[in-house]
């Protein structure tokens, strides 16, 4: 990769169901360079960058969990819930320490029994800016976005519904303009 002309990285990274990560760079010629690993790096304009994680990650139309607002979890919680799904209830009395509505204790339910693919996007450029997109794909039973919460605001993650929409604009906003770069 030719890091000497990058204008940021770009890393992508599968949580589940079996971990894996790309790591790239957006060049200054405006192509992301992405190793997805099987022959090598691929190229593509920035702006196609969402078809292709789009394809690689089989992002299709999802219906919408059925969830009132966002649920505020601690991130272990979020990996219990998705690793021993057995401690569902166990998990929502506890660890989640929520007082659920019947729709969103149904549509965690529906998550924890669903075949998961986790996925984060990080997009870093400067010295300490970034943008991520992450996203527990459930299939079937929706799609929910990740949101990782600063310690000034007590820590945590949010979960959150999302759109197949959605997420194709959040990946889209992804890599920094040239706004962000300081081009303008």
């Amino acid at each position: 990769m030719k890091a000497e002309t990058a204008l940021a990285t770009v890393s992508l990274d599968v949580l589940r169901p079996e971990r894996l990560s790309a790591a790239g760079v957006l060049r200054a010629d405006g192509v992301v360079e992405l190793d997805l690993g099987a022959g090598g790096p691929v190229e593509v304009d920035a702006p196609l960058l969402p078809n292709l994680l789009a394809d690689n990650l089989y992002l299709g139309p999802r219906p919408l969990p059925r969830v009132t607002g966002v649920l505020r979890c601690e991130r272990e919680a979020l990996d219990l819930l998705l690793d021993e799904p057995a401690q569902l209830d166990a998990l929502l009395a506890v660890a989640f320490g929520l007082d659920l509505d019947l729709d969103s204790a149904a549509a965690l339910g529906e998550l924890a029994a669903a075949s998961v693919l986790h996925w984060r996007l990080r997009c870093a450029w400067g010295t300490d800016r970034s943008r991520t997109c992450e996203i527990v794909d459930a299939g079937p039973a929706g799609a929910w976005r990740v949101a990782t919460l600063t310690d000034e605001l007590g820590g945590g993650i949010l979960l959150a519904p999302v759109t197949t929409t959605e997420i194709w604009r959040r990946l889209s906003a992804a890599l920094p303009a040239g706004a962000d770069l300081g081009d303008g």
